[in-house]
């Protein structure tokens, strides 16, 4: 090379370097978002591509015994995943261990028998002000799991993005849910799916006063919610999220093409799983906690600096 085309080529290095550092690799699927193949996870339509939504694991706890599906979880930095406070906090109580299974199609996922990613979680981080007397649902309902070591991300495992402190949130797109939980109207005698298979959703976000109002009325259990800014609602139909989809995202993509995860999946009224349209189901808002996210994980998982058009 002459010295002429070796400073070109140190300048395009550099000036590819600042693109790379200032562009959040988050949120990309390998896969094109297909609007019209979206049904509810409540008997709806499988996920059957490993990596179709890469930030995705199954949350499992085990002992020397068996392993269990417990939740479902959002890898948000290589080693950090994001899920809810309930599904961890048995673990309090109790002396099973967990860990997470990235890649997985279902949550039930064995090391020798699927394409998945599995490494022990070493740490619980449940958020401070985490209110567990709730009866049916609880506050600050989020917690982050520090990983033994950290995932290499790929076509299958990469993170999601999380979006700014200052964002809207978008009410004028639907969102999407996934997780391994409930497929149909569920019973007493089999709360569970037998299955456990990854499903996903389309459903729209619903403002908070309609729907504190919505579940005040018609919940079954005559308690009063108390839903505030760090919660989000959302729901329709027939469609929704249901138990085992704990700890899952409520994500919708960007007009850059990124997916950003919105909410955690909460809670849900049992008695109207299938009329989440006047029973929307509950899901913790990411964005209230950016601060605690970003303190606890050491800035390792880091919530989006400006605003994003949607």
């Amino acid at each position: 090379f002459s010295l002429r085309k070796m400073r070109l080529l140190v300048f395009l290095v550099f000036f590819l370097s600042l693109i790379i550092g200032c562009t959040s690799l988050c949120g990309l699927r390998d896969s094109k978002f297909d609007g019209q193949r979206f049904k509810r996870i409540i008997g709806g339509e499988k996920v059957t591509k490993v990596g179709e939504w890469p930030w995705q694991v199954a949350l499992q706890k085990f002992d020397s015994k068996s392993v269990d599906g417990a939740c479902g979880g959002t890898v948000i930095a290589d080693r950090w995943i994001l899920t809810a406070a309930h599904c961890v906090y048995e673990r309090l109580r109790k002396s099973f261990d967990f860990r997470i299974a990235a890649g997985a199609l279902r949550w039930t996922a064995h090391v020798n028998s699927e394409q998945a990613v599995f490494i022990n979680v070493t740490r619980f981080f449940l958020h401070p002000e985490v209110e567990s007397s709730k009866l049916f649902y609880m506050t600050n309902d989020i917690a982050l799991l520090e990983l033994e070591s950290p995932l290499r991300f790929n076509e299958i495992v990469s993170p999601v993005c999380l979006p700014s402190r200052m964002q809207r949130i978008p009410r004028d797109k639907n969102a999407v849910a996934i997780g391994y939980g409930l497929y149909e109207e569920p019973s007493f005698k089999n709360s569970y799916p037998s299955d456990g298979v990854l499903r996903e959703t389309k459903i729209p976000i619903i403002p908070r006063d309609e729907c504190k109002a919505t579940l005040d009325e018609v919940n079954p259990y005559g308690i009063k919610y108390d839903i505030t800014d760090a919660h989000i609602c959302a729901g329709a139909a027939g469609h929704g999220v249901s138990y085992g989809d704990s700890g899952g995202p409520l994500m919708v993509q960007a007009n850059d093409g990124r997916w950003f995860q919105f909410g955690i999946v909460t809670s849900g009224v049992r008695e109207l799983i299938l009329a989440q349209d006047i029973a929307p189901a509950i899901f913790a808002n990411v964005i209230k906690f950016c601060d605690w996210l970003e303190d606890t994980t050491n800035g390792e998982a880091k919530c989006e600096k400006e605003e994003v058009s949607f």
